[in-house]
């Protein structure tokens, strides 16, 4: 059998993960190491004098076919065949989303070689890489003498001189997740299965199984973010006296003075991203998607309570399940139930119309609420168009060009809404540079410190363990501590009774959407990094022994 090489540099974007992190995961299962010297048969360009690394087991899944006569929703039977080939991809993407069709049976084989060798007589050839290669680190799938189709996997050592990637301008996904933040991982485990199918002829194909777990500082970090957006209400109903657009300029024009210096910095370390015309749109697209979102909120915060503008403007959680639904993506039974409880909790609140006790206190009302709801619309196509965007552009740029935009896009609304305002003042209830008044700008700066810098993003910096729709969910909590700090600031009434179930609810779901993503296992087709190595007459190689790994 032929030696393959795995590109870790795609095994890592495969998996969306760093490369360090993902030979670290490969490094729990490892008992035996790996050492090669470089044999040379030409003279020019050698590559590295050796090969220092690691060898763990490669499970086989191996896919049965059943009877012909049997049918199945995800194989219709009036397609044409397939080719053996073909459909032996479908099964392994269907692997790689967990699902298993009734076309074929899956036997899961337990690697056992490195279990029951002598590592003293264990020897072998691994293919040296070009030198000219840009990226040469691979890790190598070797055959097992004897076994047919068994393979154990070969890691390159994870060492200070090997783990940084030379990735190329386009490629910035790596570099933005080590530039936003230094956290721990959430990776406990990662391994490579190979798939084929039984009595067909071998095609190597290959998964990768990365296994998680959200670590403390995960849950810290979306705590923290919680409390800190929760609060973002209370604080903007303090400004009394101010149009809502124009209470979401200031915080706009603040956040802006707020990151500048660290979009500055990170134009100046790492250059513009390439703003292609399509880069430009899906930019602007985001920045119409933020802006309906934020100001809707807003002009709901004056015309409903603060427990049903929250409610309400975060039903983007909601709205992304039923997409995924509709889409044909899998959901998690707890995300679902979660999502349903949400709803619930939702309407259930939307029946307490408890009696004011104070005229600074907004009761709720229908009108506020259908609002807080097309704001939600733009919820959703914000988060979605920001995930990729995000893989571009730095996130310190992303969000200062975004507040910059957001800002200019308020004067078309000042004007359609006739909402007064004066440009060079800094009147204290509609100049646009009111913020800066001495009574103004401590909430100004509590708004872009805390609620912006730690709320928004400690939500962006969770996104690193949980899913988006796991984020936006836990956002259904934000209801409950804004009430509570709207009643101890005075902005807010003690809520009924209903406003209770229907937040005992909402907070049921979320828990369960967060119990759901404490552990899972990602599944993820990696045959496009497979490289068939040449021959061992026509490259040179490293010759390898092996030894036992001692584990610190």
């Amino acid at each position: 059998m032929d030696v393959y090489a795995l590109d870790i540099e795609a095994l890592s974007r495969i998996a969306g993960v760093q490369e360090q992190e993902l030979l670290e995961g490969f490094q729990h299962d490892a008992t035996l190491n790996v050492s090669g010297n470089l044999v040379a048969h030409h003279d020019h360009v050698q590559p590295p004098e050796k090969f220092n690394g690691f060898l763990v087991g490669v499970d086989q899944l191996v896919l049965h076919e059943q009877s012909p006569t049997e049918t199945t929703a995800l194989l219709p039977t009036h397609k044409k065949p397939l080719s053996a080939k073909s459909k032996l991809k479908m099964a392994v993407r269907t692997i790689g989303r967990l699902q298993i069709t009734a076309k074929h049976a899956v036997e899961r084989r337990k690697a056992k070689f490195l279990q029951e060798i002598d590592p003293t007589a264990f020897t072998f050839t691994l293919p040296a890489p070009a030198p000219s290669l840009k990226t040469p680190r691979n890790a190598y799938l070797i055959p097992v003498p004897d076994e047919e189709k068994e393979y154990i996997l070969a890691v390159p050592e994870l060492t200070t001189g090997t783990t940084k990637l030379e990735i190329e301008a386009p490629l910035l996904h790596e570099s933005m997740v080590r530039r936003i933040s230094h956290l721990p991982t959430d990776i406990t485990h990662v391994s490579v299965e190979t798939v084929y199918e039984n009595g067909k002829d071998h095609v190597m194909h290959v998964q990768l199984v990365v296994e998680k777990k959200v670590p403390f500082v995960g849950y810290l970090l979306l705590i923290s973010a919680l409390v800190t957006i929760s609060s973002l209400g209370a604080a903007l109903d303090l400004q009394e006296g101010v149009d809502p657009f124009i209470k979401l300029f200031w915080r706009t024009a603040a956040s802006i003075v707020g990151f500048a210096p660290f979009a500055i910095y990170s134009v100046h370390m790492y250059g513009w991203p390439n703003w292609t015309s399509n880069l430009v749109l899906q930019f602007l697209f985001c920045c119409v998607s933020y802006a309906l979102f934020l100001m809707t909120f807003l002009w709901s915060l004056n015309h409903t309570s603060i427990g049903h503008a929250y409610i309400f403007n975060n039903c983007h959680s909601l709205l992304i399940v039923f997409a995924k639904f509709f889409t044909g993506q899998q959901v998690l039974a707890f995300e679902a139930v979660g999502s349903l409880l949400g709803i619930a909790g939702g309407v259930v609140t939307t029946m307490d119309h408890t009696e004011t006790q104070s005229a600074s206190v907004v009761p709720p009302s229908w009108q506020g609420d259908v609002v807080a709801l097309i704001g939600a619309v733009g919820g959703v196509f914000y988060l979605l168009s920001a995930k990729k965007l995000r893989a571009e552009i730095d996130v310190f740029l992303f969000m200062t060009l975004l507040f910059v935009v957001t800002l200019f896009l308020h004067f078309p609304v000042f004007y359609l809404l006739n909402i007064e305002t004066k440009f060079w003042s800094m009147d204290r209830n509609i100049g646009l540079f009111g913020w800066l008044k001495s009574d103004r700008i401590g909430i100004e700066m509590y708004l872009v410190f805390v609620c912006t810098i730690i709320g928004t993003m400690g939500y962006i910096s969770v996104m690193k363990y949980f899913d988006p729709i796991v984020v936006s969910v836990v956002m259904l909590l934000e209801p409950v501590l804004a009430t509570a700090m709207g009643v101890i600031v005075g902005v807010d009434s003690i809520p009924g009774i209903l406003t209770w179930i229907g937040g005992v609810l909402v907070i049921a779901g979320t828990c369960l959407v967060i119990l759901a993503a404490n552990k899972k296992t990602e599944a993820h087709d990696a045959t496009v990094a497979i490289k068939q190595t040449p021959a061992a007459r026509h490259t040179p190689v490293y010759s390898c022994t092996v030894s036992k790994r001692h584990r610190p």
